[in-house]
């Protein structure tokens, strides 16, 4: 399968361009950044030196959300209402989180989307925005570098063992998660220079032009949107974000131009991101 070079270039881009890194992650009531809110904020400030991660700073913190959690909460995190009953609220520890995150232009972390979407919530409830010039995934990183034949799942601890950097860790607490998703960081970037030293190419591309795209439900959750081409049949997968092509099409997806590709299925879609393509309805 393939996924976009993009992941690649953000991160390769991102350690040129600045050699601090804060690697973050939250423990909270709930799913909804709207409706709940974050019980423990980890977070580590890391200097990039030579390809030689140090960590520079942490911060640990829980904060009380002013209610009880539901007990599936204290179920996934461990976390109680007896544990956070002298912790904090979040107006009492913003201005620390404000400060650890202030003049950071690269933050990091495992399914990020999910923690953004939190952060957001809580500076705007400060009147404050929370932005930055690069936001790096590891979970993207790890669906684009570890295919299924080599793990059941991409959660976290899986390929955080997978790669032997689960060394004395507790999933599901923020900080251990949080020195994982640093770890698993180091790892992917020596990936990632791996792979851009070997890609030279020989020969230019081949250019597939789109005939037509449709969508197919599936079953399970695994719809795809399946492309023609005069190269054959591709399809991109909805719920891996990945792209790969039908058995029967004889082509290397090495040898395809993937990038234009995508591209021009995005044009023909209306879509300029994978989350308004994969609601793309022939």
């Amino acid at each position: 399968m393939w996924r976009s070079d993009n992941i690649r270039q953000n991160l390769v881009s991102a350690l040129e361009d600045n050699d601090t890194i804060v690697v973050f992650d939250l423990e909270t009531t709930g799913f909804s950044p709207e409706k709940n809110h974050v019980i423990q904020l980890a977070a580590q400030k890391i200097k990039v030196e030579n390809g030689k991660f140090r960590v520079e700073e942490e911060l640990n913190t829980y904060i009380n959300p002013g209610y009880s959690l539901p007990p599936k909460i204290v179920e996934i995190t461990g976390i109680t209402d007896e544990v956070l009953f002298n912790a904090p609220y979040e107006e009492d520890v913003f201005s620390d989180v404000h400060n650890f995150f202030s003049g950071i232009a690269v933050v990091c972390g495992y399914n990020v989307p999910f923690d953004m979407g939190f952060m957001k919530e809580m500076y705007m409830r400060h009147g404050l925005s929370f932005e930055f010039d690069y936001v790096l995934d590891i979970l993207e990183m790890a669906r684009d570098i570890v295919p299924k034949s080599e793990t059941s799942t991409h959660k976290l601890g899986a390929i955080a063992a997978l790669y032997g950097v689960d060394t004395g860790l507790t999933f599901h607490n923020a900080m251990d998660d949080v020195i994982a998703t640093a770890r698993l960081l180091q790892v992917f970037a020596c990936e990632y220079n791996d792979v851009q030293a070997t890609s030279i190419e020989v020969t230019p591309k081949k250019q597939a032009r789109i005939y037509s795209m449709r969508y197919w439900k599936g079953y399970r959750g695994k719809s795809r949107i399946y492309i023609q081409t005069n190269l054959g049949s591709f399809y991109y997968d909805i719920m891996s974000q990945s792209w790969d092509k039908k058995p029967d099409n004889p082509n290397d997806l090495k040898d395809i131009d993937m990038e234009q590709l995508r591209a021009d299925a995005f044009r023909i879609a209306n879509a300029t991101n994978e989350k308004e393509f994969a609601r793309y309805r022939n």
